[in-house]
């Protein structure tokens, strides 16, 4: 077989890889580099000529001048002999017209050696030294050109010495003139004047022979020159010629070596390639193929050669493609990927790819076709492949969409069970039944999150999952985290820490409510997994430039850790550390999973270090865009602090003492009661007393009261104040209380601002100092009521409801008014206990009314009364833009009777209705998680009756579904007409509704349009529309349902 295919290989004299206009262009290449040298010496040699012609021409003419100058010197010496003896004024003049050929002479010399060449000068001097002008130009260009020039430039000096002494023979004259028109010569004088001449004239006939023979030593070295010139170039065209004739001879002998090695070329190729070659005649006969044919079908040469080559296609191309090949094929035309399917002997199907052209002899009839085919069997097959990736994608897109719409249908009823639940378990139940309910709820909530996180899933699969790009306070971020979490962690008995580095800004853009979302899943995962100990949240910065920054964050446990071969798969989707987990411990095995996918889509990684039985460290980072400078928080205290930290965790304390660490606070700290009272004697004894002493009552219980009063007891300087931190279910009686009078109570994990707020009250020593948070100098019960009057600024007809019937609740007395004028007219007539003040309302934000309300009271007409901003906005840099204006507090919202009454407790005398000593529960702060319904505000707002019994939820739904729709038209409306103040104005008094009513996704759907129209004008915001009316139609449909039924959701 292999000497068949070869034979015909052979035979083929007429494919060769170098044709015969390869040649010709070679060779014509060859030539043309040949004549162009030739010609470029030529024209060297010819210019040499040129110049050799020039120097001798011009060197003759100084010559010449040289001659006519030493005749105007033996005439002007004769003068002057004469004029001496004569006096005669004609031998004087003779003297004078012999002088001016060297002075002409001298003249043009000194032009042409000034520093700016003057040619008409010297071309001036040239003509009155009476050098013949035809020769000037040779004169002036030989000075310019050649004076450098060794023979030239030996001429030239002497030229310049001649002309000296030219001068010295004029000074003679002159004394001879003097001596003449005084007088007479006397014969002494003439004497002494024509020894000087003849002194003169013999070194001037000197110089003129030493002139003439440099000026001759020139003209036969540019001669030489010249000769050399011409021979070196006649060498090198002799040189070049042989060179060129010997590089034609080899050139044509390789071209030859070329045209038979070509032949062999074709036919290696032919051999080695992984295509093939195939020929066949004018009667569509194959006469020729390759091997590798062979070798691809695994046919042998009898059955392929000498067969018509359409009953060879026929016989396996039916596409449409093929068969307008074959359609070329038919009328002699070019043909390319003609597609075969050709049966190997073992049944499988070689696919194969042919392309041709015809060719034809001299007279233009055809002979045949020639031409390549390919093995196109591995393409065809990964095509295959990827279409059946394509039909899994599309299966599996399929399934995603099926799960995201089964799990928004299963949140629906499942949201009104659980509401059912909660109503369920306010009612009067016995033991049994109140069990059996918490099941229920513990079940629903359960199955609420696995639901949950199925949903993400499905959204991020399906491709619908989209992040936002807003600004947000990142501290905010974790401590919202850290408040969620914090009471399933006291119940467990672990210790909840956050620790945010000062290098991570505080406001960032981005989207806060997925990474909330990503932390949620890390802080769920770590409280599941660990029994004791602690789970500590941190955050540092990585790297920054002027545009982005990167921040690294870690949710770090005490858990059961996890074994290395794990580490990875506990990212992957439904999977957990081993099967048992998810049954001892619960959970979907998405979260993590979530949380992984969520970080890629923010450019960022995630990973785990572990060791089973010591804890687990999920850490991920994550790239934001910085925000707009903002001034930041002023934390420098009053005066300098020492203070004895009581800790009965040592991670938690050292998170404190670093906080403690940034403002210039000493701090000493103990784990235990007997350790705290150690380092309070020894502290005595160095004379450095503690200040303040932060005591852990969660860790050490009512130790840590004890140790509070021994404390007090023994401090000298009875100055020393007592923060107690608690955990959230902690209860301190006022009793336990009276005798150590704390200046603070915070909640662990203490916020940076708390303890900062606090430390600054004892700094300062003013107890009545803004508070951020949860900082109480009393404890009171939830059952407080207030007998106050109380301004209520507001210009949100569903806020005002809201907030009127909390305040009513409380029992205080209300006036309300729509604006900030309003606000400052009632405050002139009026008097009021407490001013709660929106910031952003028509005709005056909430803002200058303050400004005017504290410039009354300036003025001494009116006493100090609190003023507290309500603002959605939950920004620190809005909080500081408040406090600047001269309000005293800051309340976001939406807010509760909780916060509400806590507020109020700092500003306010409390009354009694029968109050009990409770228990200090501080609500966490305020969150900006986003679901379309939240069901702790419905149920608050439910739990208020207003108008002889109705619920505050239902009267102010019926203000939201008059007030709504009016203002989604007219965000519409004005967006079109290009009117972006009244957009954002519209936004954000709808945002702050929706908020109050807990439809928190409406509420930050209409915080995204009030941004960018602020930011960019009411263009940027018609992407949004759409969004906005589905929102607002979701958040219609559920508050129309729990207003009416008094369902509950906790989507």
């Amino acid at each position: 077989m292999r000497s068949r295919a070869r034979q015909k290989t052979s035979d083929d004299g007429g494919l060769t890889t170098t044709s015969t206009s390869d040649l010709a262009r070679r060779r014509a290449r060859s030539l043309a580099v040949i004549i162009t040298t030739f010609i470029v010496l030529l024209v060297v040699s010819l210019a040499a000529s040129y110049a050799a012609i020039f120097v001798v021409d011009a060197t003759r003419a100084y010559a010449t001048g040289e001659g006519r100058y030493s005749k105007a010197q033996k005439i002007a010496v004769i003068s002057l002999y004469r004029f001496a003896y004569s006096g005669q004024q004609a031998d004087f003049d003779a003297f004078l017209a012999a002088s001016a050929i060297p002075l002409g002479d001298r003249k043009a010399r000194l032009a042409l050696e000034s520093a700016r060449v003057d040619v008409e000068a010297a071309r001036a001097g040239f003509l009155a030294g009476q050098n013949d002008p035809e020769d000037i130009g040779a004169l002036i260009a030989l000075f310019r050109m050649f004076s450098w020039w060794g023979p030239f430039a030996a001429a030239l000096e002497d030229w310049r010495e001649g002309d000296q002494l030219v001068g010295e023979l004029i000074e003679q004259a002159v004394r001879l003139k003097q001596l003449a028109d005084s007088g007479g010569i006397d014969a002494q004088s003439r004497g002494r004047v024509l020894g000087a001449i003849d002194r003169i004239d013999d070194r001037l006939t000197d110089l003129e022979n030493t002139f003439s023979t440099h000026m001759g030593e020139a003209a036969r070295a540019a001669t030489r020159l010249v000769v050399i010139g011409l021979g070196v170039i006649m060498v090198l065209l002799w040189v070049a010629g042989m060179a060129f004739a010997a590089r034609l001879f080899r050139q044509q002998l390789a071209l030859d070596r070329q045209l038979r090695d070509s032949e062999q070329r074709f036919r290696d190729y032919a051999d080695a390639a992984s295509d093939w070659y195939w020929e066949m005649d004018a009667d569509h006969r194959i006469t020729y193929i390759s091997e590798q044919f062979f070798a691809v079908t695994e046919a042998s040469p009898d059955t392929v050669l000498q067969r018509p080559f359409d009953d060879f296609v026929a016989a396996y191309a039916d596409s449409p493609e093929n068969q307008v090949q074959r359609a070329a094929l038919a009328r002699e035309a070019q043909f390319r990927d003609l597609h075969l399917r050709y049966p190997r002997r073992d049944g499988s199907i070689a696919y194969l790819s042919l392309s041709g052209r015809p060719y034809f002899d001299a007279e233009g009839r055809p002979l045949g076709y020639r031409g390549i085919g390919s093995d196109i069997t591995a393409s065809v097959k990964e095509a295959e492949l990827i279409q059946a990736r394509q039909n899994a994608e599309a299966a599996n897109q399929a399934k995603s969409n099926f799960v995201a719409t089964m799990s928004h249908e299963i949140r629906t009823p499942m949201n009104g069970v659980l509401g059912t639940t909660r109503l369920l378990a306010r009612t009067r139940l016995d033991e049994r039944q109140a069990r059996l309910v918490a099941i229920m709820q513990r079940s629903g909530q359960a199955l609420m999150g696995v639901i949950n996180d199925i949903l993400d899933f499905s959204k991020i699969e399906a491709g619908r999952f989209e992040l936002d790009s807003a600004p947000f306070d990142i501290r905010e971020v974790v401590a919202e985290v850290v408040d969620l979490f914090n009471g399933p962690a006291s119940n467990k008995g672990l210790e909840l820490i956050y620790f945010v580095s000062d290098s991570v800004p505080r406001i960032l853009i981005g989207d806060g409510m997925r990474l909330r979302q990503i932390l949620v899943n890390l802080v769920s995962n770590a409280l599941k997994f660990t029994d004791r100990g602690e789970i500590l949240i941190e955050l540092n910065r990585i790297s920054a430039d002027a545009k982005d920054v990167t921040i690294d964050f870690a949710v770090s446990d005490t858990g059961i850790g996890i074994p290395p071969e794990k580490h990875q798969q506990v990212f992957e989707h439904f999977q957990q550390v081993d099967a048992s987990m998810t049954r001892a411990r619960g959970g979907s095995g998405l979260g993590l999973a979530i949380a992984k996918q969520l970080v890629e889509m923010m450019g960022g990684t995630i990973g785990v270090d572990s060791t089973v039985g010591r804890g687990s460290r999920f850490h991920f980072t994550v790239r934001c865009t910085r925000a707009a400078a903002h001034r930041p928080v002023d934390r420098a205290l009053d005066r300098k602090l020492h203070a004895l930290l009581v800790d009965a965790n040592a991670v938690s304390a050292g998170i404190i003492a670093r906080h403690l660490a940034r403002w210039n606070v000493g701090s000493v700290s103990a784990q235990s009661i007997d350790a705290a009272e150690l380092a309070a004697v020894k502290a005595a004894g160095a004379g450095r007393l503690f200040d303040v002493a932060f005591i852990d009552i969660k860790g050490l219980g009512r130790g840590g009261i004890d140790l509070a009063r021994r404390l007090v007891a023994g401090d000298p300087s009875r100055q020393l104040q007592i923060v107690f931190l608690v955990g959230l279910d902690s209860t301190l009686s006022s009793n336990e209380l009276a005798d150590v009078s704390p200046a603070g109570i915070l909640v662990k994990p203490a916020r940076e601002t708390d303890l900062f707020d606090c430390l600054a009250t004892i700094a300062t020593g003013n107890r009545q100092r803004i508070a951020a948070s949860q900082v109480s100098a009393s404890i009171a019960s939830r059952s407080e009521r207030f007998d106050v009057r109380v301004m209520l600024v507001e210009d949100n007809a569903v806020n005002l409801e809201v907030a009127s019937g909390i305040l009513e609740f409380m029992g205080c007395q209300i006036v309300t008014a729509p604006n900030g004028q309003a606000a400052v007219d009632l405050f002139r007539t009026q008097t009021f206990d407490l001013i709660l003040m929106d910031c952003e309302m028509p005709v005056m934000d909430g803002l200058a009314a303050t400004r005017q309300i504290r410039a009354l009271e300036s003025g001494g007409r009116k006493t100090h009364v609190p003023i507290v901003a309500l603002t959605a906005h939950a920004l620190q840099e809005m909080r500081d833009r408040c406090l600047a204006a001269g309000m005293d507090d800051f309340l976001g919202k939406p807010f509760d009777e909780v916060r509400l009454g806590e507020m109020m407790r700092r500003w306010l005398p409390a009354h009694d209705a029968g109050r009990s000593v409770g228990d200090l529960s501080p609500s966490p702060s305020n969150t900006n998680a986003v679901s379309p319904i939240d069901a702790g505000t419905i149920e608050r707002l439910r739990a208020i009756k207003v108008d002889g019994g109705t619920t505050l939820l239902s009267h102010a739904f019926e203000k939201f579904r008059t007030l709504g729709p009016s203002q989604l038209d007219s965000i519409r409306v004005k967006t079109a007409e290009g009117d972006a103040e009244t957009v954002w104005r519209t936004a954000h008094s709808l945002k702050s509704s929706a908020a109050s009513l807990g439809a928190l996704g409406l509420s930050q759907r209409c915080a995204e349009i009030e941004r960018l129209a602020v930011a960019s004008g009411a263009a940027a915001v018609v992407g949004l529309l759409d969004g906005l009316e589905a929102e607002f139609s979701l958040a219609m449909h559920a508050l129309e349902a729990l207003a009416g039924t008094g369902g509950s959701t906790s989507d």
